[in-house]
């Protein structure tokens, strides 16, 4: 995935933007709940929102933002659940209002590992209910690298036709 639209493509092949909008969902979720974690670092709203209780849990609760701490039509929001001993984000809370259109849920980090100095989630896990434990989707990771070389030839930008289909990032996370 690059420049929001996905492709596949082999070394020195042109890209093939073909693998469709259900593919690209879930490609485009996954590569969010990773970063994400790393890039509400970077929010302009950030504030305590003091403890919560998930399945018998205390956690501290960080809420974070764009702009404004109002509600937003193109901003998503975040509650960060972090475990108040580790001090590594458990539940992600949050209102996604570009894929999902307003949609709110909740994501489950857990089995951190240190890698190359960053900690990374083995786990992530969407939940249709948190506290019941009703799962949608669970992701494994099994491995992480950073820092691998990408050939500037194997690097390409989206074709017009294929940014219109698939839109162009609006919201900011």
């Amino acid at each position: 995935m690059q420049d929001w639209p996905l492709y596949r493509a082999s070394l020195g092949d042109q890209p093939d933007y073909g693998a469709g909008k259900k593919i690209h969902f879930y490609v485009a979720t996954m590569n969010y709940a990773l970063q994400l974690p790393f890039r509400s670092a970077n929010a302009e709203v950030v504030r305590y929102g003091g403890q919560g209780s998930l399945r018998g849990k205390q956690y501290d609760l960080i809420y974070t933002t764009w702009h404004t701490a109002e509600p937003q039509k193109d901003t998503n929001q975040y509650v960060l659940w972090v475990d108040p001993v580790t001090h590594e984000l458990a539940y992600l809370q949050l209102t996604d209002r570009e894929l999902m259109k307003g949609a709110a849920g909740m994501m489950g980090f857990s089995g951190w590992r240190t890698i190359d100095g960053l900690k990374v989630p083995s786990r992530i896990t969407s939940y249709k209910d948190a506290e019941k434990n009703v799962v949608l989707h669970d992701l494994r990771i099994e491995s992480v690298a950073f820092g691998g070389d990408l050939p500037r030839e194997a690097q390409a930008s989206a074709p017009a036709s294929i940014t219109n289909e698939f839109g162009e990032r609006k919201t900011r996370f």
